[in-house]
């Protein structure tokens, strides 16, 4: 199996469509109270609403975006890129969460007194969190990059990056059976390039199509492909009804966390939860948790041999 032993550490496009929906509703009409900034890649940002509870909300560059019930370390003094972001959206007013075009990537529409802005994270590769203004000009961003097919400089139009694959939601079947007929290999691993929702879920794919992964794309007849293209179609309807979950490789350690249970992890312990959200809090604030443990170990380590 694709990634079996293979810890989570960020979001698929198909779970990032399930965990949009849900901070849409979630928190609209919410104000950005306060701003944080707690380690490079890490936003933590505090939203009210009149009547209802505050809400704490983790944006993690490159991985993942969650509500958390969890208390973080907060820096006694902000960085330059929370100053700025502090500067432009602080009372701003969320009006919408969005997924672009499938892609791994969030987009938070927030209306303040300067203006409507975006706030931007990107949630492949080492990720990126952006401010863009309603000209589309990138105000602020975590890391500046020159690339081929856009330019993450200050001042520059903001431009989506090339589509990873295609887009799921929207793909005929017509398209879907040319586009693998025109590729070659494994048809797991065309799938999982064209599709862009993740190797684990491509396999679930092909189980309920009972189509064999290691069959190559040019063996694939239309009879097999029209089976695969409609239990894409059911793998998606199922965003309409989730079960969140965390799966464990053992009853300790955590190894994947779903919006819904997959038969590829039939025998393995799971924990269900009410949303999504709740589940990617528990299971990224405990690979957070672990990770600040081993730095704690790792410095405590090195001022041992120091004193030696």
């Amino acid at each position: 199996m694709l990634n079996q032993l293979k810890q989570k550490t960020n979001l698929t496009s198909l779970e990032i469509s399930v965990l949009c929906k849900e901070l849409d509703q979630k928190l609209e009409n919410y104000y950005i109270e306060n701003i944080y900034h707690p380690d490079f890649s890490t936003l933590l940002l505090r939203l009210n609403k009149p009547a209802q509870p505050e809400i704490q909300l983790i944006i993690e560059a490159g991985k993942t975006v969650y509500i958390t019930r969890y208390t973080l370390k907060k820096p006694i003094k902000p960085s330059i890129f929370c100053s700025t972001l502090r500067k432009y959206l602080l009372n701003g007013r969320i009006r919408k969460v969005e997924q672009p075009n499938f892609e791994r990537i969030i987009i938070f529409h927030i209306l303040t007194s300067k203006g409507n802005f975006k706030l931007i994270t990107e949630l492949f590769g080492k990720g990126n969190i952006l401010l863009v203004d309603e000209e589309e000009k990138i105000v602020q961003a975590l890391t500046y990059k020159k690339m081929r097919d856009r330019l993450i400089l200050r001042g520059e139009k903001f431009k989506l990056p090339p589509p990873t694959g295609l887009n799921p939601e929207k793909l005929s079947f017509e398209k879907f059976f040319s586009q693998i007929k025109e590729s070659n290999g494994e048809l797991v691993r065309v799938l999982t390039r064209i599709l862009g929702i993740g190797g684990i879920y491509t396999e679930e794919i092909l189980k309920i199509a009972g189509v064999e992964k290691s069959l190559t794309c040019e063996k694939l007849t239309e009879f097999l492909a029209k089976k695969i293209y409609d239990a894409l179609k059911e793998i998606f309807k199922k965003r309409d009804n989730p079960q969140p979950c965390i799966v464990y490789l053992n009853h300790e350690k955590p190894l994947d966390v779903l919006p819904f249970p997959l038969s590829i992890y039939n025998g393995k312990h799971l924990e269900h939860y009410l949303t999504y959200n709740e589940a990617l809090d528990e299971y990224f604030t405990r690979l957070r948790f672990e990770k600040e443990k081993m730095e704690e170990e790792k410095k405590f380590s090195i001022q041992l041999e120091e004193q030696k």
